[in-house]
């Protein structure tokens, strides 16, 4: 059974990405059509097809698909990247909310690794398809589903995706596909999973903690304070340890050994905060705050002040979030004083600002 804590925790994450992807969706596009508009029609006119037809939709997916996994790859392989997307990996459960654990770092520069689609693929079809993909890999962070017959050979599935998040040795750096398992047969990634052997998820170093912001940015912080004397401009090895593996280290290959892991450190007594009602009315009760948080910021993207009102939208968010990362901590003391002092500064500030 999964942990009720690393759920919640993979649920606060979906809803961080969510708000901040309403906003990051406004660079994507101008990037596309910039591309698209000055190479991808002369390409398409040469070729002398139409923008929008089923063979265009087929393209654009097969072609997003394919991109997805070199940079989901690429996530992996390249430390500097992996720094980000490691804290889709730092969930110790492997179940649905797992899916939405996304890096919000990785909302500001993803769309620039797939703009090369735009030179012969309709800015439109780029889109679509990457949510499409995102909205399958949601379905497939699950241990409920066992195998799938013929589909896995073609169809990236759960059985296919638990391996990619274990730890294990043998699942490390493999089952990079989106929608498709085809690019890992043909780039030799692919592994199955064995049955045999009982396999665990999360990290070496795990964020001891459930505070979203500080999970997001913890591969940066640790990463800093393991390697900083290696990062100075004058020391031999720093592009390698910045650009090559997570694992790299000296006189080993560019992707290091699975046998450099760390020992992993885990929670410990997860569960022992959800015994009684009361704690399930809090949770309600924060959930409550979320949505409302949630469709505060989404409703006032086009009104005065705004952005006094986003900022004000978001620290509500930011301190929603915190109070109850300090309730699955075991803080309940620090989580009602978090709630209070808000509700007080948010009357105070409320009506002591424009409308």
């Amino acid at each position: 059974m999964s942990n009720m804590k690393e759920t919640l925790s993979s649920l606060h994450h979906g809803v961080f990405y969510e708000i901040v992807r309403l906003f990051a969706h406004k660079l994507e596009a101008p990037v596309y059509l910039f591309i698209y508009e000055r190479i991808g029609k002369i390409i398409l006119s040469i070729f002398g097809g139409k923008e929008y037809t089923w063979i265009g939709w087929c393209i654009g997916f097969i072609a997003t698909d394919f991109c997805y996994y070199w940079i989901h790859r690429l996530k992996h392989e390249v430390h500097v990247l992996w720094l980000f997307h490691q804290v889709h990996h730092s969930s110790e459960a492997f179940d649905l909310p797992v899916g939405v654990r996304q890096s919000v770092v990785e909302l500001l520069y993803d769309f620039m690794l797939y703009s090369p689609l735009a030179v012969f693929i309709n800015p439109y079809y780029i889109i679509k398809t990457r949510e499409l993909i995102y909205l399958y890999n949601l379905l497939i962070h699950t241990e409920v589903i066992g195998k799938l017959g013929p589909l896995e050979w073609i169809f990236n599935t759960p059985n296919h995706h638990c391996v990619h998040h274990a730890g294990n040795e043998y699942c490390l750096d493999k089952n990079y596909g989106g929608v498709f398992i085809i690019w890992d047969h043909m780039f030799h990634t692919f592994e199955v999973k064995e049955e045999c052997t009982n396999i665990f998820y999360g990290l070496p170093t795990s964020p001891m903690c459930y505070f979203v912001f500080y999970q997001q940015i913890f591969g940066v912080i640790y990463f800093i304070v393991d390697q900083k004397e290696k990062l100075m401009p004058w020391k031999k090895y720093w592009f390698k340890i910045l650009f090559y593996g997570p694992r790299w280290q000296l006189h080993l290959p560019r992707l290091g050994s699975p046998r450099c892991k760390k020992a992993r450190k885990l929670h410990e007594d997860k569960d022992k905060s959800f015994q009684n009602y009361w704690n399930i009315h809090y949770i309600c009760y924060i959930y409550f705050l979320l949505i409302i948080n949630a469709l505060e910021i989404y409703s006032l993207r086009n009104m005065d002040f705004f952005h006094l009102r986003i900022a004000r939208a978001y620290e509500n968010l930011n301190v929603t979030l915190c109070s109850f990362a300090s309730f699955l901590e075991d803080r309940r003391i620090i989580c009602i004083m978090i709630n209070f002092g808000r509700s007080y500064l948010l009357y105070a500030v409320y009506y002591d600002s424009p409308k």
